[in-house]
């Protein structure tokens, strides 16, 4: 696996086995700190041809309805095509976070008009579970 990015907030890596980008939070980031961290996590996906994306969002927190609106914006104007992208979210016990993924995702689908299939987007307790899934 390449380390292809780390700071306080998080770790990128690529798994090119997988052909997976792997994000890591290490703690709650918001504003310029989420941002900064999902730029870099947006080019490395058009730059690696991320198949698949891995979000280990245990330490993560809420996502702010700011972040949330940017991260939709961000998916759209990059032609990001989430529906051919296989995407394991593990979340932290927070309904608050599974409240955001959910606003992120349906804003996605809503704003593309092509649903994301539910086959290609789950959200799992562990990251065992969700790397299983995963790489499946």
């Amino acid at each position: 696996m390449d380390n292809n990015f780390n700071n306080e907030f998080a770790t990128i890596e690529h798994d090119q086995t997988n052909n997976a980008l792997m994000l890591t939070w290490h703690r709650f980031a918001k504003e310029e700190a989420f941002r900064s961290v999902m730029t870099k996590f947006y080019d490395l996906s058009a730059q690696t041809n991320a198949t698949k994306w891995f979000f280990d969002s245990r330490k993560q927190g809420l996502i702010s309805p700011t972040d949330q609106q940017w991260t939709v914006s961000q998916v759209i104007d990059r032609k990001l095509d989430t529906t051919s992208i296989k995407t394991a979210v593990v979340m932290p016990e927070s309904l608050f976070m599974e409240v955001s993924v959910s606003k992120i995702s349906r804003s996605i689908e809503q704003q593309t008009e092509t649903p994301t299939p539910s086959e290609n987007f789950q959200h799992f307790k562990s990251q065992e579970e969700a790397l299983h899934w995963l790489n499946q």
